[in-house]
């Protein structure tokens, strides 16, 4: 029998500017999609604002993927990460995301 209990768990650990820690989750097959995709689109253009506000969305998204399951809203996020950080952010969630993927265990 495969026992997928047994797959250890990761987590990303983040600390957020205003001290919260979290450890963040492993994303769904469909937030994946949606991060690679959004980190395309706002690569070229974050001056757009609809752009920018699916950003944030998609960041908080992120955020909320916690283990603590402390939620947040999408005010908070922007108001606590400049643009730059959260990219940085999602950026680094990308590739520690693509790490486990390439490491199930």
């Amino acid at each position: 029998m495969l026992d997928l209990s047994l797959i250890k768990v990761k987590y990303c650990d983040i600390k957020l500017p205003n001290g919260d820690i979290l450890n963040l989750l492993k994303c769904t097959q469909s937030m994946l999609g949606s991060v690679l995709e959004m980190s395309q689109k706002i690569q070229g253009d974050i001056n757009n604002i609809e752009k920018l506000d699916e950003f944030y969305k998609l960041t908080t998204r992120v955020i909320n993927r916690n283990k603590e399951n402390k939620p947040y809203k999408q005010k908070q996020i922007e108001e606590l990460l400049s643009i730059d950080v959260a990219m940085y952010l999602v950026e680094h969630y990308i590739k520690w995301t693509m790490e486990i993927l390439n490491d199930p265990n």
